[in-house]
């Protein structure tokens, strides 16, 4: 991931920020071992297949390199894996290409999970 960020982005103290990144995710607990208890903000949804749950969100990433200052997160649910599509904004319709080349690759998620 770090390397990923690196050829987009060029950010002071990148390792230290992508650890501060993921320590912080609630999306993360794979990552932590289970030390987090969960909270969940509304009924909770888990995928038992790959594609069937796609959570999306906006990550600011500030000063940058180029007019790209966010990162779209896009993660599968059950296999956990990630794309990251960096952007000029975070707006629907960099979120609704980002899902339509998602779907050009693996189909398309039957329900997508975002905070907006």
């Amino acid at each position: 991931m770090l390397q990923l960020l690196r050829d987009e982005f060029v950010v002071e103290d990148l390792r230290v920020r992508v650890e501060q990144f993921v320590s912080d995710c609630l999306l993360c607990k794979h990552v932590k071992g289970g030390k987090l208890i969960q909270r969940p903000w509304n009924s909770t949804h888990t995928a038992t297949r790959r594609n069937e749950l796609l959570h999306m969100d906006f990550l600011q990433m500030g000063e940058s390199y180029g007019e790209s200052q966010y990162l779209l997160v896009l993660k599968d649910d059950l296999s956990h894996y990630c794309e990251l599509v960096a952007c000029e904004s975070d707006n629907g319709l960099v979120a609704a290409s980002a899902v339509l080349d998602w779907y050009k690759r693996f189909g398309l998620p039957e329900t997508w999970m975002s905070d907006n």
